[in-house]
């Protein structure tokens, strides 16, 4: 009975100290583990581009709607808001940047603090945050700091983790460096709602920073920034991790940065992927890491849910993009917000030049092509050559008496950001089709410039459009006064097969006397060509993005190569530089005036007009012919091999004969 009682006493010990055993691991593990179990809600928005009002654009059906807008977005906010207040708001960059409303960047900062009205909790930079330069970025941030303390409102915290400021020490680098630490920015913030800890960080691309030429910066590689600043999330006890990654994904492309990003760093939870301004239906997951993207302008409101699964990792539980179109109401304090901006815009920047954002410049009853189908290769487009037109005619009307006769005008797609619906077409909308840049005046917009090219060199260009754009989409590029054909069935960089001067900008004075076919190209001429501030610098690179293969080189009026195009800048009569959207507007307004005597645009602009011709024969003559220094150089690399295989063929063939006489 002793040794029955003992035992019994060894067991209530070992059941008593196994009890005790599992309620501390039990405590253990929900100490370890506090957000088991837990549902968090991300809603997020990217590469808004200053469009704070609704726009219209043309659906599948070809019928014109309205979408976006920050009054909507603020009604969705509210309401999801009020589904679970404790859901996090989040911003992936390139908030300004393609309306009127940038033209307060540096003044009112009227993107950033509106992301603020509406209670975003973080954003990061985009590259179009620098297209006013440093300089321009600085003075909007320090704008920011100060209308925020004017209107009380608080800002969204601003996340930057891969500047490399051991790299960036000139004195522009340290007072940006001042005016990021002046507003609060940070490499990270950490965010805590509803008991989760989020850590929330921001990436600069590759790509994106090669897209920001004003920025002066040197960014760190992307991966080796988010796992330095991933570890001291981690460090912090943060239970999510979030990446504001202006960098982006591609379809079909298993390189793109962000997917990189979330095979290396798999230890983000939510990577909100930025700057490709790619709709994403449905989530990328990569392993545990959720990847987000609902294209651009503010046209959808993304949403994310994750749940937590013990393990210190999040699963996803739900994606949702909400388009935001007419059936969701505006919120009336947001609409309000907007209207204090509209007589600062019309005082501040359309008054310079005789405007107001709401003049009706013309009428239009013509399709004209969208930007989303202008990125297409080789497409010649209606958009693109009235864009082009408006420059040759801008500057005719400038120069006047003295106008010297332009013989190519181009247009890189790159640079437009919208198109030209039906209805009327307003100040507002010139502005907004070619938004971007500024000039050495200081004033928003892109100014047009001159230069003077060989006829080599147009060709060249042309072959740009038609080869180059396939490995550049921005580099697609739309002629005015000339016209090309290609055979994509033809070597690779040596496509193109005939450049001729066309005349298209009509009432404007000719180059050249045009035949019906157009004028050949002379080599050893120089001809006039105007674009944009921008594309035209960017022509220099043709030779680096070809590898040296294609090159072209701006000259002036005596031949001399250009090294600073803001020598190269035209003017109006009274000194001011002609800016690219000014020329569209005012080319606009020169149409003939319907019976309401408003400008109507001309049926000539309904379709295309056979600028870019493209040939599918395959026969060798046209496979061959008109070879460019490309062609000329492989068919002499092949005419070399030839001989050489005929010429060991024939050493061959008498060394036999030799034998056998032996």
């Amino acid at each position: 009975m002793k040794k029955t009682g003992l035992f019994a006493l060894i067991l209530s010990f070992i059941f008593a100290f196994a009890t005790l055993g599992i309620s501390f691991t039990d405590i253990s593990v929900a100490e370890s583990n506090p957000t088991q179990g837990k549902e968090v809600t991300i809603l997020f928005t990217h590469d808004i581009h200053s469009h704070l009002d609704s726009f219209n654009i043309m659906d599948e059906a070809g019928e014109v709607k309205s979408i976006g807008g920050i009054a909507r977005m603020s009604t969705l906010i509210k309401k999801k808001k009020q589904e679970n207040p404790d859901a996090f708001l989040f911003d992936g960059g390139d908030v300004s940047m393609g309306t009127l409303y940038h033209t307060l960047y540096t003044t009112h900062a009227s993107e950033l603090v509106t992301l603020g009205r509406l209670g975003f909790d973080a954003t990061t930079l985009g590259n179009h945050e620098f297209d006013f330069g440093q300089k321009g970025l600085r003075t909007m941030l320090y704008a920011a700091k100060s209308e925020a303390e004017r209107l009380n409102v608080e800002l969204p915290q601003l996340v930057v983790s891969n500047i490399d400021w051991n790299k960036n020490k000139d004195k522009e680098d340290k007072e940006l460096k001042a005016a990021m630490d002046a507003y609060g920015a940070s490499e990270y913030t950490i965010i805590e709602k509803g008991g989760v800890r989020c850590g929330v960080f921001g990436l600069m691309g590759e790509e994106s920073a090669e897209d920001a030429p004003l920025s002066g910066i040197e960014f760190e590689n992307i991966i080796e920034a988010a796992k330095k600043t991933v570890a001291q999330l981690k460090a912090e006890n943060c239970d999510l991790i979030v990446a504001l990654s202006h960098t982006g994904t591609l379809e079909g492309k298993d390189d793109s940065e962000d997917l990189v990003l979330a095979r290396e760093v798999p230890e983000i939870d939510f990577i909100l992927s930025a700057h490709s301004h790619r709709y994403l239906p449905e989530a990328i997951v990569v392993g545990k890491t959720v990847i987000g993207s609902v294209r651009c302008y503010g046209q959808y409101l993304g949403e994310v849910k994750l749940v937590s699964d013990g393990s210190g990792r999040w699963n996803p539980a739900g994606y949702e993009t909400t388009e935001l179109d007419k059936t969701i109401p505006d919120d009336p304090a947001a609409a309000e917000i907007l209207q204090q901006y509209k007589p600062l815009i019309n005082a501040e920047y359309l008054s310079r030049f005789g405007y107001e954002e709401g003049r009706v410049l013309a009428k239009n009853d013509n399709t004209f092509m969208p930007l989303i189908d202008m990125e297409g290769f080789h497409n010649e487009s209606n958009t693109g050559n009235i864009i082009a037109d408006a420059y040759i005619y801008a500057v005719y009307m400038n120069e006047g008496d003295d106008y010297e006769p332009v013989a190519v005008a181009l247009s890189p797609v790159g640079v437009i950001r919208d198109s030209i619906m039906k209805g009327e077409v307003t100040v507002k909308n010139a502005f907004e089709i070619l938004s971007l840049g500024i000039g050495p005046d200081g004033i928003a917009g892109y100014p047009l410039v001159e230069c003077y090219l060989t006829a080599e060199e147009i060709k060249t260009l042309a072959e740009v459009d038609v080869s180059v754009s396939k490995l550049m989409p921005p580099a697609q590029l739309y002629p005015s006064g000339a016209k090309w054909e290609y055979n994509n069935h033809r070597l690779l960089l040596n496509r193109v097969t005939d450049v001729r001067l066309v005349d298209t900008s009509r009432g404007v004075p000719a180059a050249e006397a045009y035949t019906e076919e157009g004028m050949p190209l002379e080599n050893g001429k120089l001809y006039r060509v105007v674009g944009g501030l921008y594309s035209m610098q960017m022509m220099s690179a043709v030779e680096s993005k070809s590898y040296g293969i294609l090159k072209v080189q701006p000259k002036d009026k005596d031949g001399n190569i250009i090294t600073d195009f803001n020598k190269c800048i035209l003017y109006d009569k009274s000194g001011n530089e002609i800016k690219e959207w000014y020329a569209l507007a005012s080319y606009l307004e020169s149409f003939e005036q319907g019976d309401d005597g408003v400008p109507v645009i001309p049926d000539r602009y309904a379709g295309i007009e056979g600028r870019k011709v493209k040939s599918d024969s395959r026969n060798i003559i046209e496979l061959l012919k008109g070879p460019n220094v490309v062609g000329r150089a492989v068919y002499a690399l092949i005419g070399i091999i030839i001989i050489t295989v005929l010429g060991i063929v024939t050493v061959v063939k008498k060394l036999k004969k030799k034998k056998k006489r032996k």
